[in-house]
């Protein structure tokens, strides 16, 4: 009698704490087409800064470290003074499509059950022809940035055009990818899916079988680079998701910049290019716009929580951010 009881009280009790699961994440743990730095700390941010361009000479130390704190850098800063033609080689734009907060992982029979009921499940549904035009608006914008930070970007039409290009490992538009997470429950780790799409006339590279193709693309891009006279090449992921129902930038997305291009003729009369500075910046934090942007919210068997997402609101909530997330992005790769 006094352990029925007792467990008629763990139970509810129980069942709270599995609900409390369902938090949104903390951060993105990556894949191999989405890298990002692993935190269980709390990386959510509402704050959006002005758009204040990073060449400004009023950029303040605040703004540097701010930049510090959202941007992890690996690898050499850009040197600017050498740097004034841009190509973007790749950009891609990383739907989180799904959550799964693992929670029936455990030998408790409660907490599997209400896994296959669909708890601790996210599923974020955009409308494929969004995701597909989408990625070009951030392009955009993107550019716009450079610009303004006193970058020349060569435009996407010269860059696809180019013969170097074509030589690169290609991958399926709308590709879908895995990775993990972090979430609220004891620090514990979910797994979530992805679709990525590039800015249009852009190709999404991929890493081919075993990963050999990074090889071929970054091959290709170094030789673009010289073909084209540009003093640097930027490749970007940026990855969108939701967290409580607001659009957001995702912990992992990434730049990568080579810059410093060398070259030498080989035997055969060909040129060798290779770039000197690798630069990557990886976001750690969660950057989000603080207005809901779901049309509904329901709960299905087997699926979850499914936010059904209004693409008008959430490009505005996105477009509205984006600003200082790139701004704070040419921050820190001089800085």
């Amino acid at each position: 009698m006094i352990h029925r009881l007792a467990l008629r009280m763990f139970l509810p009790a129980m069942a709270c704490m599995l609900l409390a699961a369902c938090n949104e994440p903390e951060a993105y743990n990556g894949s191999s087409s989405f890298q990002s730095t692993p935190s269980k700390q709390s990386s959510q941010s509402t704050q959006v800064q002005s758009n204040t361009s990073s060449s400004s000479s009023t950029v303040s130390k605040s703004q540097i470290s701010d930049a510090g704190k959202y941007w992890k850098r690996d690898g050499k800063k850009v040197d600017k003074a050498k740097t004034k033609r841009v190509m973007i080689a790749e950009f891609g734009v990383v739907f989180i499509t799904s959550r799964d907060h693992k929670i029936g992982n455990n030998t408790l029979s409660l907490g599997t059950m209400m896994r296959i009921a669909g708890v601790g499940r996210r599923e974020y549904q955009f409308d494929d022809a969004f995701k597909v035009s989408y990625p070009t608006q951030l392009y955009n914008a993107f550019v716009k940035q450079l610009e303004a930070d006193g970058y020349e970007v060569i435009p996407v039409d010269t860059v696809v055009s180019c013969k170097s290009l074509q030589e690169i490992e290609t991958a399926k538009v709308g590709g879908k990818t895995r990775g993990n997470y972090y979430h609220g429950f004891f620090g514990g780790k979910g797994s979530q899916k992805a679709e990525i799409y590039p800015a249009a006339g852009l190709d999404r590279m991929g890493a081919g079988f075993l990963g050999f193709g990074e090889a071929k693309n970054m091959k290709a891009v170094n030789n673009a680079m010289g073909e084209l006279k540009a003093d640097m090449a930027l490749r970007v992921l940026i990855g969108v998701g939701l967290i409580n129902g607001k659009a957001c930038l995702e912990p992992g997305s990434s730049i990568r910049a080579f810059s410093d291009l060398k070259s030498s003729k080989m035997p055969d009369g060909k040129m060798s290019y290779w770039p000197q500075a690798h630069t990557t910046l990886h976001s750690k934090k969660t950057l989000f716009y603080d207005t809901p942007v779901v049309d509904q919210t329901k709960f299905e068997a087997f699926k979850g929580k499914v936010w059904q997402v209004n693409e008008a609101q959430y490009a505005n909530a996105i477009n509205n951010i984006f600003p200082s997330f790139a701004d704070m992005g040419l921050m820190k790769l001089d800085r």
